[in-house]
């Protein structure tokens, strides 16, 4: 006796609605990132800054 597989198929709707959960994610967490390298950035070229002017004094 072969034993009967059962398959079950996400409908297509909540493949499309996990899809867009993920990238919507992926977006905030690149524009939390993208906000974090931009202060560090400002960071560093205040601090550059800083020592600049402390030598020219």
């Amino acid at each position: 006796m072969i034993a009967a597989t059962t398959q079950t198929v996400m409908p297509a709707w909540k493949a499309w609605a996990a899809f867009l959960l993920t990238i919507a994610v992926l977006a905030l967490a690149g524009c939390n990132t993208t906000a974090g390298f931009g202060h560090d950035v400002k960071n560093t070229g205040q601090y550059i800054e800083n020592k600049a002017n402390d030598a020219k004094d």
